[in-house]
């Protein structure tokens, strides 16, 4: 976890500024979660290994994280690799997907035409 973050609601909800990253590997052959926007601000959702720097803002600027942004890009080692066209809004839900080989974004269920 980043220096400044602080996860509230029993795990639910991550307020603050850096990242937070699960202590549970992805181990199993696919791997899916989602999180709903709840509030317009400089935010980051998406995949990083454990040697991300977590307490570097914005988070996608090295090799080892893609985030989708509050801009809509997706940013992987400081490059955009895709920019969403619509803007994302308060009560989007975005879910990753990453199966060892390929990462997908969504929005509101919705596949974003991207392969990582």
């Amino acid at each position: 976890m980043g220096t400044d973050v602080v996860i509230v609601k029993k795990g639910h909800r991550i307020c603050g500024t850096g990242g937070a990253i699960t202590t549970t590997p992805i181990v199993q052959n696919k791997a899916y979660f989602e999180v709903k926007v709840q509030q317009t601000g400089i935010w980051g959702i998406g995949l990083a290994t454990s040697n991300a720097n977590l307490s570097s803002v914005p988070l996608g600027i090295d090799s080892q994280s893609w985030v989708l942004r509050q801009d809509g890009n997706i940013i992987h080692e400081n490059q955009i690799v895709h920019t969403l066209s619509e803007e994302l809004q308060e009560s989007d839900v975005v879910g990753v997907t990453f199966d060892h080989i390929e990462l997908k974004f969504f929005v509101n269920n919705k596949a974003i035409d991207l392969a990582v």
